[in-house]
């Protein structure tokens, strides 16, 4: 089960969490999602040149994430130990979306019943 996905919050997500088994799964993106909006022509009826724009927008809109742990699998025995990571991860910069904590420590107060 996958409690958060890269394509969560619109793939602004550095973070990939699941279980399996019973372990959990913590991967970190390489690349993120650069900021910005597909560049458009001034001429509406110039249909081609902003396909091309698109397209080569598509193909470079993700940059490398500048940290060494970028690309970093890590594989936990509790929910706990994952919400501590991520914590630090965060803090380090890494993205994540707004609910992901909330949604960790959800889990963490489960696995305590």
């Amino acid at each position: 089960m996958a409690y958060v996905r890269w394509s969560s919050d619109d793939f602004k997500s550095d973070f990939y969490i699941y279980t399996s088994g019973t372990h959990y799964h913590l991967l970190l993106a390489e690349r993120s999602l650069k900021e910005g909006a597909p560049p458009s022509s001034e001429n509406p009826f110039d249909m081609q040149t902003d396909f091309e724009a698109h397209c080569n927008w598509s193909r470079a809109r993700f940059e490398d994430i500048d940290d060494p742990e970028a690309g970093a699998s890590y594989r936990f025995d509790t929910m706990e130990e994952v919400v501590a990571e991520c914590e630090r991860l965060i803090e380090k910069g890494f993205c994540a979306p707004d609910w992901m904590m909330d949604r960790l420590r959800d889990v963490t107060k489960q696995e305590d019943t």
